[in-house]
């Protein structure tokens, strides 16, 4: 799946590897769903992504953000290192798109690269008589971000947000 990045620039810096750069070292987000009275609802999880940067994450289906997005699509996620310093540089994403039960070779490709992220999940799947991809198990979710706001001070200036929108083809696949 190839991603493409609108703009793919600022002021002539490339953004795509400074996306790529917190999504690699960042493992934990925060997703914002919307609850059936339109009140919000936000929940943490740890995550692994694609390279066309779409989200996988476990939950069990009656979580309340499960339940959520099974009855209204849109999310949001934001991306940060928490242990970063008051007085230092600021890194972090915000990510805007639609949520959904993963499926199929989206369901195998997010157990794949949950397992490869995470390799004590596989060995806690051990533990519970389960392998990665069995049923049982809580199942994958898939975040499909549609446009995306970056803070990366050191590199785009000091309270620098900038904001790309995402496209997808299906040409190739991970």
């Amino acid at each position: 799946m190839e991603l493409t990045l609108q703009p793919e620039s600022h002021s002539s810096i490339a953004l795509r590897p400074l996306v790529q750069g917190v999504l690699d070292k960042v493992t934990l987000c925060t997703m914002a769903t919307v609850n059936q009275d339109d009140t919000a609802h936000i929940n943490t999880a740890f995550f692994c992504v694609d390279s066309a940067w779409r989200l996988f994450f476990i939950s069990s289906e009656s979580a309340q953000h499960s339940r959520n997005i099974k009855e209204r699509s849109s999310m949001a996620v934001t991306v940060f290192d928490s242990n970063q310093a008051w007085d230092d540089w600021k890194i972090g994403l915000q990510l805007f798109g639609t949520c959904a039960l993963a499926r199929g070779r989206d369901a195998t490709l997010g157990a794949k690269l949950y397992k490869k992220r995470f390799p004590d999940y596989a060995k806690w799947l051990h533990g519970l008589g389960r392998v990665v991809g069995c049923s049982g198990a809580s199942p994958f979710f898939m975040f499909i971000p549609e446009s995306l706001k970056i803070l990366y001070e050191e590199v785009l200036g000091e309270e620098t947000f900038v904001t790309l929108t995402l496209s997808r083809n299906s040409t190739t696949t991970d």
